[in-house]
């Protein structure tokens, strides 16, 4: 599996978060990108978003694997088996585009329908799915909106993963 990881804030990613991912069976490569934040003192968070999309979409290029896991820098799995997990669920379930593991340890669809976010902080995405698809931010709107509308994602949220500060 491809594990795509953009960096927009300069730091480095946890020890503990790089053990996890060490710690996964199967063949897996890990890229990633680093882009300094924008200015919030400008068009804020407008930039943020665009900044966010143009290094998911640089990274993009280096998916060729079947599936390709978007992370945020401070995600940590919580068992050796979770990107493979990942890959089997999609292989049984092939009307899904996507899945995404729960990082926050809440109700990923609640908080999607009250905060017009989604968690997409550990999300594997079908690799015929992730070619058709560019990342795209309208606005002040997050990327993952726009994602979650052009994608049939799985919110996992019986998969319970960690974040590190």
């Amino acid at each position: 599996m491809n594990i795509l990881i953009p960096l927009a804030d300069g730091h480095p990613i946890p020890k503990a978060v790089m053990a996890g991912i060490c710690a996964q069976a199967g063949d897996n490569k890990v890229y990633v990108i680093s882009r300094p934040e924008p200015d919030p003192t400008k068009n804020y968070p407008h930039d943020r978003h665009m900044a966010q999309c143009e290094n998911m979409n640089l990274l993009k290029k280096y998916a060729s694997f079947p599936y390709t896991l978007y992370m945020d820098r401070d995600v940590v799995f919580t068992s050796d088996h979770d990107l493979s997990d990942m890959a089997s669920w999609l292989d049984a379930h092939e009307d899904y585009d996507a899945i995404a593991l729960n990082t926050k340890n809440i109700n990923c669809l609640e908080y999607k329908e009250k905060n017009r976010h989604v968690i997409i902080a550990c999300m594997c995405i079908r690799q015929l799915s992730l070619d058709k698809y560019t990342f795209v931010s309208n606005g002040n709107e997050c990327p993952c909106l726009d994602l979650n509308r052009r994608l049939r994602i799985k919110y996992l949220d019986s998969r319970k993963l960690h974040e590190v500060k």
